[in-house]
């Protein structure tokens, strides 16, 4: 994640506005992000899980049919 307001970094290249993306961080039960979207935030101070969260939200705001992965674990690479 770019060093830049949460909302910027949601909308990045993209025309889409703070109602889209307050929808979508309520649709995918991250309202606790909403005061924060106007703060920078850093990633290496994000969960995994949330910074996960972010990017999958971020992908929704730009295009809403972006289909959804196959695996449901993050970082858990046991073979």
């Amino acid at each position: 994640m770019a060093r830049m307001p949460l909302l910027d970094n949601l909308t990045f290249g993209s025309e889409e506005q703070r109602g889209r993306v307050v929808r979508v961080l309520r649709r995918m039960e991250l309202e606790h992000l909403e005061p924060r979207l106007d703060e920078e935030l850093l990633a290496s101070r994000m969960p995994a899980t949330v910074l996960a969260a972010v990017h999958l939200a971020r992908a929704f705001v730009t295009n809403p049919e972006v289909p959804t992965a196959r695996r449901t674990s993050l970082g858990n690479s046991h073979r």
